[in-house]
């Protein structure tokens, strides 16, 4: 009979000693006098309000509060409850908070005072109030200085993620223009993420509008200007637009790398579709074509297709660009060399000059494709005129030419034409 009371009495003894550990610990957690919030709990009468501890009961691991703005005290269990750090060492007076509750939530202030559990803020608009320290946080980011047309992103608020443009500043709030609205927010609650508007898309850059109206989405354009962060843009259709740079988005290169200077160039769009003609120079985003008869337009970069300029080599032949000077422009002539950037031309006249590689554009093929080497071929001027010989080597775009007599001669290949094949040679015998 014993056993059992025995067993009994070991059994309350363990329950006894886990029971003075919780209250032990709960001492330790909340002790008397100290501070806590009232977190979690069903009634909405209680929940979100704070006290101070006043009692403690061992079983149910419950909690008496006292709060300040009630005469009567309620027991919680310890689960709902959450210890307050001091204020003071929470929020230092002068730190910069976001409130996250009540009716300022949203807004940024400076800490100044504590009193009664609340904590004294002035606002950024100069209002002082006094709100419950659970209700404000130190944001992340600390207030700094975001210049206009800044790229900024909204944090901690109702539309966090949107992105807009810095505008100006008023009475402590940032103004940012967001896709939809002007709004006013706190310093706080937004963050830089990028460069400026001049910085992301800089004039002449080609972009492609995004996020925009259903008719002007997908379509191209190029940067003409900026202007209180927005970014002016010159559309393929020929109209002009303001927009947000979250509504654009860079597409390749620059007009002016596109189309350099004195790169031939066709007019696929517009009234002078099929023409070519040569870059004169790119302003806010046209590109000046001068045409073959003269005119110099103004075309916008959708509408143009380069034409590759073969590079010149040793014996091509090339014809001088307009750039070069109205005595050489378009004269035709063969390449003798190519040296620092430079190209050593023979015109037909017999002239030698040196003229920068970018003035020259390549017209037909090589000295070395038009005559390979053992081709029979007829010198048509100078003193061997109506001679025929064979080809030995091409030196410098001169072609030599090993004549009946074994005489080499150098002639340009202007001064050269294939001998027509005879008949036996044409159909030699057994040809079908």
């Amino acid at each position: 009979a014993s056993a059992p009371t025995e067993k009994a009495a070991a059994s309350w003894s363990e329950k006894k000693e886990k029971i003075l550990t919780e209250y032990e610990q709960l001492l330790l957690k909340f002790p008397k006098g100290s501070e806590v919030d009232i977190i979690n709990y069903d009634d909405d009468q209680f929940n979100g309000k704070r006290g101070r501890v006043i009692n403690h009961h061992a079983r149910g691991n419950r909690v008496g509060v006292s709060f300040y703005d009630a005469l009567d005290s309620h027991c919680f269990p310890s689960t709902f409850l959450r210890p307050i750090i001091d204020e003071l060492t929470q929020f230092p007076k002068g730190t910069h908070v976001h409130i996250t509750s009540g009716d300022f939530e949203g807004q940024a202030g400076k800490v100044t005072k504590y009193s009664r559990g609340r904590v004294g803020i002035e606002l950024e608009d100069g209002t002082c109030i006094g709100i419950l320290s659970q209700w404000i946080k130190i944001p992340e980011n600390k207030p700094q200085k975001f210049p206009i047309g800044a790229l900024v992103e909204l944090i901690e608020c109702d539309e966090s993620g949107a992105l807009g443009q810095v505008l100006g500043f008023s009475r402590g709030r940032v103004g940012v223009q967001l896709p939809n609205k002007v709004a006013g927010v706190p310093s706080t609650s937004i963050k830089l993420v990028g460069k400026t508007a001049e910085q992301l898309f800089p004039v002449g850059s080609s972009v492609e509008i995004i996020n925009n109206r259903a008719d002007q989405n997908g379509l191209t354009a190029v940067v003409q200007g900026h202007s209180r962060g927005r970014v002016g843009v010159l559309v393929e259709d020929g109209s002009t637009a303001g927009l947000l740079p979250t509504n654009l988005r860079l597409t390749n290169r620059s007009v002016a790398h596109e189309f350099p200077i004195n790169s031939e160039v066709q007019i696929t769009a517009g009234d002078n579709i099929g023409k070519t003609g040569f870059v004169k120079h790119v302003t806010r985003g046209r590109v000046s074509v001068s045409l073959g008869d003269g005119t110099v337009v103004g075309e916008l970069p959708p509408n143009l297709r380069v034409i590759p300029n073969i590079r010149p080599t040793t014996g091509s032949e090339v014809e001088i660009l307009s750039s070069a000077g109205a005595g050489l422009s378009g004269q035709l002539g063969r390449v003798t060399g190519v040296a620092r950037g430079r190209v050593g031309v023979t015109l037909q006249s017999g002239q030698s000059i040196g003229i920068p590689a970018d003035q020259v554009k390549v017209v037909g093929r090589s000295a070395e494709q038009l005559f390979k080497k053992g081709a029979e071929v007829t010198i048509i001027q100078g003193e061997h005129n109506g001679k025929i010989g064979r080809v030995q080597n091409t030196v410098r775009g001169r072609v030599g030419v090993l004549l009946s007599d074994n005489t080499v001669v150098g002639c340009p290949p202007g001064m050269l034409r294939a001998t027509p094949k005879t008949a036996k040679q044409s159909f030699p015998i057994g040809t079908q």
